[in-house]
């Protein structure tokens, strides 16, 4: 099960994994409104292949197509960056064991003792 923040709409209710943010655009926009995915394409001014592969998940979305996909569509784009982060952690976690890592034991230093050097004083 994933740890995200996301809302409801944004997670895989089979596995509880984030969405990859190609998906909700396919989802909710190219099927929703019946997109043209080669129009968007032009108008996103990208290679059609190069939305093809965000939208069937092939490629992980960029800062620049996530603003690209706002201007043309009203979208979000940090909501956009968001989701690609949100996937891109669960994703790790899938491939690693955190129980695999030694963690450092982090202490606060001992503010009691002096900060400044009395010579450095005038």
């Amino acid at each position: 099960m994933t740890q995200s923040n996301l809302p409801a709409e944004l997670v895989d209710a089979a596995d509880g994994s984030p969405i990859h943010p190609g998906y909700y655009l396919s989802d909710q926009y190219i099927k929703r409104f019946q997109l043209v995915p080669a129009e968007l394409a032009k108008r996103l001014g990208v290679n059609p292949s190069t939305l093809s592969r965000l939208i069937n998940q092939e490629a992980d979305l960029t800062a620049e197509m996530a603003v690209k996909l706002s201007g043309v569509l009203g979208v979000d784009a940090s909501s956009l960056l968001y989701m690609q982060a949100e996937y891109d952690l669960w994703r790790a976690r899938m491939k690693m064991n955190i129980c695999d890592f030694q963690p450092i034991c982090m202490t606060q230093p001992d503010m009691t003792g002096d900060l400044l050097d009395k010579k450095d004083i005038k």
